[in-house]
Formats: structure tokens, sequence, C-alpha cells
């Protein structure tokens, strides 16, 4: 779904976009337009998607980096509307504790629909949206991953008492996006 709504962007916004951008989303759409010509298909796969984020996370406008644009303009509804279908079809169960179960950890119950929405937020995939969802209803402030993708996403909604660590080399890709 991410590669039609960045072709999308293209149609809509071409003339306001960066030309480096540009031309990797035309690069894409040319790339979309071949796979279905030839009747293979199409996907992008998770460093696309993330090369993606990086490039549009450089750009900002009113106080929200490119790809947080790109995410609630383009994939946020699509996600959304599609989403109860994904997980009926492929059945996905999303963790939890049993019934009647309680953890002092946890201050809320996560579920589908909050998980659904950080995807469509963020252009993350389903397994990230469950952990992050889970640490956004935990009391912990504290998250160490070395996934790019989530430590944008804790970044992006934690509040100043939370804290990412990250290996150093992320830290120097991600030198924008973090600092």
């Amino acid at each position: 779904m991410i590669p039609e709504c960045l072709i999308d962007l293209l149609r809509d916004r071409e003339e306001l976009l960066d030309p480096a951008v540009i031309l990797k989303l035309k690069s894409l759409r040319t790339r979309y337009r071949n796979g279905h010509e030839k009747g293979t298909g199409f996907k992008l796969s998770e460093k696309e998607i993330k090369d993606f984020r990086a490039l549009f996370a450089r750009y900002e406008y009113g106080g929200k980096d490119s790809w947080e644009l790109f995410c609630e303009n383009y994939l946020q509804g699509k996600i959304e509307s599609v989403w109860d279908d994904v997980v009926d079809q492929l059945g996905l169960n999303f963790l939890g504790l049993r019934a009647g179960e309680e953890n002092a950890e946890l201050v809320d119950h996560f579920s589908w629909e909050k998980a659904t929405k950080l995807i469509g937020k963020f252009g993350i995939g389903s397994v990230d949206a469950m952990i992050l969802e889970l640490f956004l209803n935990s009391r912990f402030q504290i998250i160490i991953t070395s996934d790019r993708d989530m430590a944008y996403c804790v970044e992006k909604l934690v509040h100043p008492n939370c804290f990412v660590f990250l290996p150093d080399r992320l830290l120097k890709d991600e030198k924008r996006t973090l600092g």
C-alpha cells in the first residue's frame, strides 16, 4: 500500500517536491508499473521503506517532517479502511494478557485499533506497531532498540521523560531524525 500512496503523492504534489524526492518517486513509479505490466506485482522492501522515511524526514513543514505528513495525508486512511479485513484474512492475533489477568507494568489495554493507527501514522509494520503499542501502554520510560523505525516512532510519540537507547551506528545514520 505504501508504493501506491507514494505514487499518489507524486501525482498530487510533484510541483512542490524537491528534485531528489521527485527522482526517487519517479523511479518507484516506473518499477511499480513494470511489475504490474509483467504480472509480477510490486512490493517495496523494508529497507526501501526506511530509505523513503529517512529521505522524507529531512524536510519539515508546520512542525512535522514530510514522512509524518505523507503518512497522515496518504497512508493512514487507507490502512485503517482495510486493516480489519487483513486481520481476519490472515488470522492475526494481538498479544495480550489472558482474560482476568492484570499486569502492574501496563497502564492500559492494547488493541489492533491502536496498533493500526500507529501503522498508518508512521508506515511501520504490524510487529513494530504491536511492540510500540505495548511500550506506550506500559509504565516503562526507557526502550532499547536497534530498529530505526522504532526509534523514529518513539521519538515522535513520547514525552521528554522517556528515553530511547540506540547503538552508536544508528545515531550517526539518523543524526537529523534523532538530533
